[in-house]
C-alpha cells in the first residue's frame, strides 16, 4: 500500500492508478489512520483468503493500528 497526499497524482496523469501493483490511498495529510488501515486490512485479508494463503502480519504500536 501507499499513501499519498493526492488522489491522482500529476506523475500518473497517463495511468490507470488501479493498474499498479500497489493500492494507492490518499488523504490530506498523507498520514495513516484508522479507518484507511482497516478498509486495507480487511482488502487484503479477503485477497489472501481468496488465493488460500496464510500470512504472518507484524505490526507496531501505531495509533491507528487498532
Amino acid at each position: 500500500m501507499i499513501l499519498g497526499r493526492s488522489q491522482r497524482p500529476r506523475c500518473f496523469k497517463n495511468m490507470n492508478i488501479s493498474d499498479l501493483p500497489v493500492t494507492w490511498l490518499a488523504n490530506r495529510t498523507a498520514w495513516m489512520n484508522s479507518k484507511l488501515f482497516t478498509d486495507w486490512l480487511v482488502t487484503f485479508n479477503n485477497r489472501m483468503k481468496r488465493n488460500n494463503r496464510k500470512i504472518l502480519l507484524f505490526l507496531d504500536n501505531a495509533p491507528c493500528h487498532m
